[in-house]
């Protein structure tokens, strides 16, 4: 990604159980350009994000979907569709 780049982040939704799951944007150092916590149901939501780097970075998007607060005990199925990181 590259310095001064505005960035649009979007994907869809949804899980069997109501839960949080945290969408970030980070280098290999886990310097964070994008953390957003998102609460997930199991109708289908869509989902937009902005960000604009300060730095030029390589990086990765990663959907965090392990124990967190809001985050069900027990079985169930997450479905990220639509991923797309796009210039502004």
């Amino acid at each position: 990604m590259h310095a001064g780049q505005t960035y649009v982040v979007r994907f869809d939704a949804k899980s069997t159980v109501a839960r949080n799951m945290e969408v970030t944007i980070e280098n290999a150092a886990y310097t964070r350009y994008l953390s957003e916590i998102v609460q997930v149901t199991p109708e289908t939501k869509s989902y937009e994000f902005e960000l604009t780097m300060g730095q030029t970075d390589m990086t990765a998007m990663k959907f965090l979907l392990g124990r967190t607060d809001g985050s069900p005990l027990g079985a169930h199925d997450v479905t990220i569709d639509n991923v797309s990181v796009t210039t502004k």
